[in-house]
Order: structure tokens, then C-alpha cells, then sequence
């Protein structure tokens, strides 16, 4: 079933954009230009993998209830005004779940997905 945020996070613009994509598809370059800008929040980590489960993605968190989301947000530094608030998790690409849980608590935030000719990112990833 769709998951039911609760009102506090329905009103938030806490998180402006979630960042995802393949492996070796250029993830780590566009986080890197884009930390650059002088209005983006900084996380307290990389990738949060916060809605990986145990297991990784393919055990997601599907079903976050508000506290869960609380303890998502902590995983940020605080916030200085109105600048972006984004994710970089390109794991979540696969996921059934994690862009449909952001879009009931964050209906504001923007997917950025990062893919790439799949040749193209093997040949990257093994040579």
C-alpha cells in the first residue's frame, strides 16, 4: 500500500533532490560539480543508504513510519535556509520503493537519475 507521511514531512521542502544511477555512470562527477555550488547542503555522508535494508536495496525500507523519517533527516546537517537538500544513494535505482516513499514525504523533490549504456558502464567497471 502507499505509505501515509505524516503532516509534518507532507509541508517540508527538507529534501529538494535525490540523486540515484548505475554503477559508473558519471554519480560520483555530477555530486562532485554539483557540492560545488555554493547553495547546496551538505550531507553527513555520501551515499546515506538509508532505505537499503539489511540485505541492500532489494530489501528496502518500503514502509517508513515518522520517526524513521526523523532519523532519515538527522542524516543531514542542519539546515541554513532555503538552499538544495539532496541525496546522493545511487543504489536505489533498482528499488521498487524508495522513489515512491520520497515522493509521499518530499512531493516536491526531484529525481536525478544517472544511467548509461550498459557496455558502455561494464567495460568502465572492468577494465
Amino acid at each position: 500500500g502507499m505509505v501515509q507521511p505524516a503532516r509534518e514531512y507532507k509541508q517540508s521542502k527538507y529534501l529538494t533532490f535525490m540523486l540515484i544511477g548505475a554503477q559508473k555512470s558519471g554519480t560520483t562527477t555530477i555530486s562532485r560539480h554539483m557540492e560545488s555550488h555554493a547553495g547546496l547542503q551538505s550531507r553527513k555522508k555520501k551515499e546515506l543508504l538509508f532505505f537499503n535494508g539489511p540485505w541492500g536495496v532489494h530489501q528496502a525500507v518500503c514502509s517508513p513510519n515518522g520517526a524513521d523519517m526523523k532519523e532519515y533527516r538527522s542524516r543531514f546537517h542542519e539546515s541554513t535556509g532555503n538552499g538544495l537538500v539532496g541525496d546522493w544513494t545511487p543504489s536505489y535505482l533498482p528499488s521498487i520503493c524508495v522513489a515512491s516513499t520520497i515522493r509521499s514525504f518530499y512531493p516536491g523533490a526531484k529525481l536525478i537519475v544517472m544511467l548509461r549504456h550498459p557496455i558502455h558502464r561494464a567495460y568502465s567497471r572492468f577494465k
